[in-house]
This record gives structure tokens, C-alpha cells and sequence, in this order.
């Protein structure tokens, strides 16, 4: 089936191109896996209390370290999230889960632009972390939700995908298949000129396709007339020695 050069450089181009598509497929389906994306819902949840109690910092900064306590388990209870006060040394002042495994916080590392922690067991906690106005530091924090990767694929990656990949799919094969042919047509048409040599007037194939095949046709058509003209010497002697003949006979 795949005997011709057309149909081999088709399908090697075909086999790239797919190549190509699926490793970009499984780099989407790294990142997807690996970026806060699939965890949107959960980090505005972290977001919202934030907001929430750090607007009632000036009630909670008059609150006595028992009764902030009290207030920081309350909330706890009500939204369901971590938290864990640390003072300006990013050492832990209170954790409302103090019965879980222990989260610190790097010592001079601002992690406001990270969305994710490790505890000590290797846990990954999604987190919102704001600065209070006395200089302490309150992190909400959660589990970060298991995400199956099929259904990841079904909701996130595979309807654009599939749309974007197909459309390139076809395109990109529509486009192997014309250079398939901007490199075997060249190739064939000298083919077809060969099995013409013997003819008296074999035609000159046109020079195109990639630069090599183009060194090859104007290799071919100077062969070609070479052996043109040898043949037409061969003629013209043939010719000339019956004619001395004819006229050695008068």
C-alpha cells in the first residue's frame, strides 16, 4: 500500500505530525494536572474567608489571644478551612488544627504568590495567605481536592482539544500531502522520461521541487541530450559512410 515514494513521505509526514499533537497532548495534560486551574473553586473559597476576616481585623485585634482563639476555631467550623496565625517571625502563634500535621512557613520566603504547601508528611494544602495589620500573617488552608485524571481530561483538555487538534490534524495533512508531492512529482516525471531515452526525441523534464531534486532533474536532462547528441553522431556517420558507399559504387 505504502510502496511509492508519494505515499511513504505522506505517511512519514502523517506519522509526525500526530507525533507531534500527542506529545503536545500529554505536555497540556501535565500542566493541567499541575496548575491551580482544576482548583479554582476551592482557592476562591480560601479567597472569600480571607476577605472576610481580614476585614474584621480591627474587631479581631481587640479580641484577647483566648478569645481570638475561640473566634479563629469558629470560623474554622463554619467554612470548614485551616487556619493558622503566624507571627512576624513566620513562627505558628495558633492552628486551629494543631492535631494535624504541622505546616511552616519558609523563613524569608513570600509565598503570597504560590497557591500550594507541603506539611511535614508531604501533604499538599491549597492556601490563602494575607498579612494582618499588627504584622502577623493568617493562612487559610485546606486539602488540596483529589482530581481523577479522566475527568480532567473529559472537562478540561479534550472538547478544546479535540476541536483545535482536529482543524490542525487536517491542515497539517493537507499540507504533508502537497509537499509529498512537490518532492516525488519531480522524481516521477523523470522516471517517465527514462523509460522514454530510446525515443529520437526524449523530452527535458521540468526542473522544480527541493533543491536537490532539482540538482538531480538538471543532472538527468544534461545526460539526456548527452546521449541525444551521441546517438544523432552515431546517425550522422551511419549515414555518412552509406553515402561514400552509394558513391563509390557510381
Amino acid at each position: 500500500m505504502f510502496s511509492s515514494l508519494r505515499s511513504r513521505l505522506w505517511l512519514s509526514y502523517a506519522l509526525l505530525i500526530v507525533t507531534a499533537l500527542g506529545v503536545v497532548m500529554v505536555v497540556l495534560l501535565i500542566y493541567l494536572l499541575r496548575n491551580p486551574l482544576l482548583y479554582r473553586q476551592t482557592l476562591s473559597r480560601l479567597r472569600a474567608v480571607e476577605t472576610v476576616i481580614s476585614a474584621r481585623q480591627g474587631e479581631l485585634s481587640e479580641l484577647s489571644p483566648r478569645e481570638l482563639k475561640n473566634a479563629m476555631t469558629r470560623a474554622d467550623s463554619s467554612f470548614d478551612v485551616r487556619l493558622i496565625l503566624f507571627s512576624g517571625s513566620n513562627q505558628v502563634v495558633f492552628d486551629t488544627r494543631a492535631e494535624e500535621t504541622p505546616i511552616f512557613l519558609p523563613p524569608s520566603g513570600n509565598l503570597r504568590s504560590k497557591t500550594s504547601i507541603r506539611d511535614d508528611e508531604g501533604r499538599v494544602w491549597l492556601y490563602s495567605l494575607s498579612r494582618l495589620s499588627n504584622g502577623q500573617r493568617l493562612m487559610v488552608a485546606t486539602p488540596r481536592p483529589s482530581v481523577k485524571i479522566l475527568a480532567a481530561l473529559r472537562d478540561e483538555l479534550m472538547p478544546p482539544f479535540l476541536g483545535a487538534g482536529g482543524i490542525a490534524l487536517l491542515l497539517s495533512l493537507l499540507l504533508a500531502f502537497g509537499m509529498a508531492r512537490w518532492i516525488a512529482d519531480p522524481l516521477q516525471r523523470m522516471l517517465t522520461a527514462a523509460r522514454e531515452m530510446p525515443a529520437e526525441q526524449a523530452a527535458t523534464v521540468p526542473v522544480s521541487g527541493p533543491q536537490e531534486v532539482r540538482e538531480l532533474t538538471n543532472a538527468f536532462n544534461e545526460m539526456t541530450m548527452r546521449v541525444q547528441n551521441t546517438q544523432q553522431s552515431q546517425r550522422d556517420f551511419v549515414a555518412n559512410i552509406s553515402h561514400a558507399s552509394r558513391a563509390g559504387d557510381l
